[in-house]
């Protein structure tokens, strides 16, 4: 898989999420590796961004360190 088609997919399973305005997300993916970047509204969604991003098939990593919860402080 290509990492555009990647990314492609991932923005396609995150849809449902943003549209309910629960995540902010960007996505970037280098050579199967995702890199996630932004801002959701509670822990849970971003477990389900987490599950959705970890199922598109050609993922071989997920890097969410600086996937924030709105009003969490962020790490150091």
């Amino acid at each position: 898989m290509s990492d555009a088609w990647i990314t492609t997919r991932i923005r396609a399973a995150l849809v449902p999420l943003q549209r309910d305005a629960a995540v902010d997300v960007r996505v970037n993916t280098t050579a199967g590796i995702v890199t996630l970047e932004g801002v959701v509204d509670s822990p849970l969604a971003r477990e389900r961004v987490l599950e959705r991003v970890a199922a598109v098939r050609g993922v071989r990593g997920v890097e969410a360190q600086a996937l924030r919860i709105a009003g969490a402080a962020p790490h150091p």
